[in-house]
């Protein structure tokens, strides 16, 4: 008896349709790799430029915006609950040289903060015979102290605003945005001090 083989033969177009299906599948391959990377760069550069990248929904983000005049203090913050609210002190402030273990300063304003992306300003201006501290979420007015002249020698002052690149908080952190404290005023030649009441600016934001 004879036997018949049948021997499968891959035809030339076959091998065809399978070089361009390999060929399809590489390129779809570097290019996901490449838009992966893209957007790697895209986040850091967005981080780097002041506009704030929520990576997790479930922190508090806060980056500072650059400044356009001598003391401007602008950050863009995201807020993850309802949970949060921003809060004011202009005296008894620890920066500066003062004791570590000086207690926590005096809430003197806050305001809610609602879930969501926010803008935040702090402004620190003489009206008259008065100094006005203002700050304003999402350009409305939330917060406004005012202070006597003795407040503020303005001599200068140690501090300032945080955040130059942004920063996440879990939900039970504070972030202090802005911490200044004045120089006290002369009464002899020497290097200036802080003021010894602490006075100057503190916002921060915390939990309640």
């Amino acid at each position: 008896m004879t036997r018949i083989v049948l021997r499968k033969q891959v035809g030339l177009s076959s091998l065809l349709l399978l070089t361009a299906c390999c060929a399809v599948w590489y390129h779809a391959w570097r290019t996901s790799g490449q838009v992966n990377e893209l957007a790697q760069r895209l986040t850091v550069s967005k981080m780097l430029s002041g506009e704030l990248v929520v990576q997790d929904r479930e922190h508090l983000s806060i980056i500072k915006q650059e400044e356009h005049t001598m003391d401007d203090h602008v950050w863009q913050v995201y807020v993850p609950t309802d949970r949060w609210k921003l809060l004011l002190a202009t005296t008894d402030i620890s920066k500066g040289g003062r004791l570590p273990a000086a207690p926590e300063p005096v809430v003197e304003a806050e305001a809610h903060l609602s879930p969501g992306r926010h803008t935040i300003e702090l402004d620190t201006y003489k009206q008259g015979d008065e100094w006005v501290v203002e700050v304003k979420v999402d350009l409305e007015q939330v917060i406004r102290v005012k202070r006597p002249k003795s407040w503020n020698s303005a001599r200068g002052s140690t501090g300032g605003g945080a955040f130059e690149r942004q920063a996440d908080f879990a939900a039970d952190e504070q972030a202090v945005l802005f911490e200044r404290v004045f120089f006290e005023a002369a009464t002899a030649p020497g290097p200036m001090k802080p003021n010894p009441e602490g006075n100057g600016v503190k916002l921060w934001i915390a939990p309640q």
